[in-house]
C-alpha cells in the first residue's frame, strides 16, 4: 500500500480507534469490504471512544490542517510554543487559522502587556515625586518623565504590546486537548455514544473525501479504493 493508504488507514485507525493489520488490510478492495472490515474490529456495545483521545484526535487535526503542522510532530507531550511562531501577531494569525479549522470551540490566545503598563506607571509616579519635591515647572515634569519612558521602551522591547500568548496552564497539545473537551464536552459526549452501521459508514466516508479529494456522491460501497478512489 502507498503512501496515501497508509494514512487513509491511520486516519481510520485513529477515528475508531482500532487496530488493522496488514494481511487484513491487503484483502480489502472496495470501500464496502473496508466498511465491513471497521464493523468486524468494532465493539459497538461499548462507548465509540475515549473522549479525551477524540479531543486530542480532534485537536491533532486542526493544528494540521489550521498551520499545516506535520502529523509526527503533534504528541500530548509537544509544546505548543514550539510548534507555533514566536509570540507575536503572526502567532494571533496561525491561532486564528486554527479556530476556522474545526467546527470546535478552542480558547482564544491572551495578549500580555502587563509590564509595559507597571513602566508607564512607575514613570508617572517617578514623574510627580521629582515635580512635587523641587517644586518643578513642565519642563521640569518632561524631564522627570524620562527615566519612566526609558523603563517602557526597554520593556517594550522585551515584552511589546501585541504579544499573544498561549492562555495559563496550556502548554503543551495535551493540555490544549483537556481545554477542547472542556468547553465542548457536550459534543463530545454525543459522539462517545455506541457506533451505529450508518454511522461507520458516515465517519469512513468523511475520512475518505478529506484523504483523496474525491466528492462525496463517489464514495460508494462498491468504488474501488485504488482505482476508482485514487488512494494507491
Amino acid at each position: 500500500m502507498g503512501l496515501d493508504g497508509v494514512e487513509l488507514m491511520l486516519e481510520i485507525e485513529d477515528k475508531f480507534q482500532i487496530s488493522l493489520g496488514d494481511d487484513e488490510v491487503g484483502s480489502v478492495g472496495t470501500v464496502g469490504e473496508l466498511h465491513a472490515l471497521i464493523l468486524t474490529k468494532l465493539d459497538r456495545t461499548s462507548p465509540r471512544a475515549c473522549a479525551t483521545s477524540m479531543a486530542f484526535y480532534d485537536a491533532r487535526r486542526a493544528l494540521m490542517t489550521g498551520v499545516g503542522i506535520a502529523r509526527n510532530q503533534i504528541r500530548p507531550a509537544s509544546r505548543l510554543d514550539s510548534l507555533f511562531a514566536p509570540p507575536s501577531l503572526m502567532r494571533r494569525k496561525q491561532w486564528r487559522q486554527v479556530q476556522e479549522s474545526t467546527m470546535l470551540n478552542f480558547p482564544d490566545l491572551e495578549r500580555l502587556a502587563v509590564w509595559t503598563y507597571f513602566s508607564l506607571a512607575i514613570g508617572a509616579i517617578l514623574g510627580s515625586v521629582v515635580a512635587h519635591r523641587f517644586d518643578a515647572r513642565w519642563f521640569i515634569i518632561a524631564l522627570a518623565m524620562i527615566p519612566g519612558a526609558i523603563a517602557a521602551a526597554f520593556a517594550c522591547a522585551f515584552v511589546p504590546i501585541g504579544r499573544w500568548h498561549f492562555p495559563q496552564g496550556i502548554a503543551t497539545v495535551g493540555d490544549l486537548a483537556r481545554v477542547v473537551l472542556g468547553v465542548n464536552i457536550e459534543s463530545f459526549r454525543r459522539l462517545s455514544a455506541r457506533w451505529t452501521e450508518d454511522d461507520v459508514w458516515n465517519a469512513l466516508k468523511a475520512i475518505i473525501v478529506e484523504q483523496s479529494g474525491m466528492p462525496p456522491e463517489k464514495v460508494r460501497p462498491e468504488a474501488a479504493i485504488v482505482g476508482d478512489l485514487g488512494i494507491d
